[in-house]
């Protein structure tokens, strides 16, 4: 198989990710419960990725780091815990809809939201959408769709400090550096099982100031058991029931990899995977890559004539061993601005394990399909 999927999720993992998991599910309980050895190193397994998070983002503190199943739950918390009715929000047409159905629930309870169209400078047409009632920007830094990479440092550090700068980073952490600090962003939402070669059913919410973010959702916690109020310090604040402690120590690891790697040499090979993917695509006849401004980071999106994206998806899956997504990519609103609502696309997102006589099979299989249809 090629697999050209790690937009949805990295695949293969680094092999200490697998042994990390099979060794945390045989050597640990519920963390932060029981005083008892066995317990207290289940606590210092989630303590120990708690803290390889907040150094891979440069976080203040590891309080800062609120651990989540997955960056869908980390947005809720940061989305419906941070507005209130008669607040602003500026958005963009890019965003999955983990960013567009919170604030659509959002805008149901009184909400204003801005959609911006990326017709111009971005970077401009977000900050020129705020206005004085203005309570957050939400973006992603790299939206799933064509891969178009937002200037958060810019964005960031033009924003009044009242604003609070919630970022996606389902499609940039682990191969674009992010410094929370430098680029003054407030909450950083970030899955475990893509860019960090974590498993799924991990990823983590940064939250600058706790103070101003409701509390999301009420349980046990292991501190404060005699009250009936969740207690109001983070991370507790924001971590009710048992988290997962197996799949976070192996997301540790799986970030640990990243760092023996490096980012710059990750992302390089990723991205210059990318483009030449690209640079192959757009030499065939009946072949329409979708982008903004020719910029290609880790995703490469077309449509082949009129074909639907899931019949070239399914053939170059059953045919070609070649895995890619197709439809609509949980990005409807990006879809309605490129006019492919009806079609989708086919996505092609090669990881850090792709090598480039897979793209150069991958572009001799799409050229089949044109020469066939």
């Amino acid at each position: 198989m090629i697999y050209l999927d790690n937009a949805a999720t990295s695949f293969p993992k680094p092999e200490i990710v697998y042994k990390a998991c099979d060794y945390a599910l045989r050597n640990s309980v519920n963390p932060g419960r029981g005083a008892y050895p066995i317990a207290m190193d289940s606590a210092r397994m989630i303590f120990s990725c708690r803290n390889t998070i907040k150094d891979f983002i440069n976080a203040e503190s590891t309080r800062n780091i609120v651990l989540t199943k997955n960056c869908t739950e980390g947005l809720n918390i940061a989305i419906f815990g941070a507005l209130s009715p008669g607040d602003h929000v500026v958005t963009t047409v890019l965003e999955h809809n983990s960013i567009l159905r919170p604030l659509h629930e959002m805008e149901m309870r009184g909400v204003d939201v801005t959609y911006v169209e990326p017709k111009g400078d971005l970077t401009k047409e977000i900050l020129k959408a705020i206005k004085p009632n203005t309570a957050m920007v939400a973006i992603s830094h790299i939206d799933n769709l064509v891969g178009y990479l937002k200037n958060i440092d810019t964005i960031g550090n033009s924003l009044n400090p009242n604003i609070l700068f919630l970022v996606d980073a389902a499609q940039s952490i682990g191969h674009v550096k992010i410094d929370v600090q430098m680029s003054k962003i407030d909450l950083l939402a970030a899955p475990g099982h893509k860019g960090l070669y974590g498993p799924m059913g991990t990823g983590f919410l940064y939250v600058k100031e706790p103070e101003r973010i409701t509390t999301f959702m009420v349980g046990g916690t292991g501190s404060e058991s005699a009250n009936p109020i969740q207690p109001n310090f983070s991370p507790d604040k924001f971590e009710a029931g048992t988290l997962a402690v197996p799949v976070f120590h192996a997301l540790e690891k799986g970030i640990k990899f990243i760092n023996e790697e490096s980012i710059e040499k990750i992302g390089g090979k990723i991205h210059a995977l990318a483009k030449r993917l690209y640079d192959g695509l757009k030499e065939i006849d009946g072949v329409k890559i979708y982008s903004l401004d020719g910029e290609i980071t880790s995703v490469v999106s077309i449509n082949i004539k009129s074909l639907d994206s899931g019949f070239v998806a399914d053939k170059l899956a059953n045919e070609y061993g070649i895995a890619t997504r197709s439809q609509i990519h949980c990005a409807p609103l990006a879809h309605r601005f490129f006019g492919t609502i009806d079609t989708g696309m086919v996505r092609f997102t090669p990881g850090y394990f792709t090598t480039e006589e897979e793209i150069d099979q991958t572009v001799l299989a799409v050229k089949k399909i044109v020469e066939e249809n």
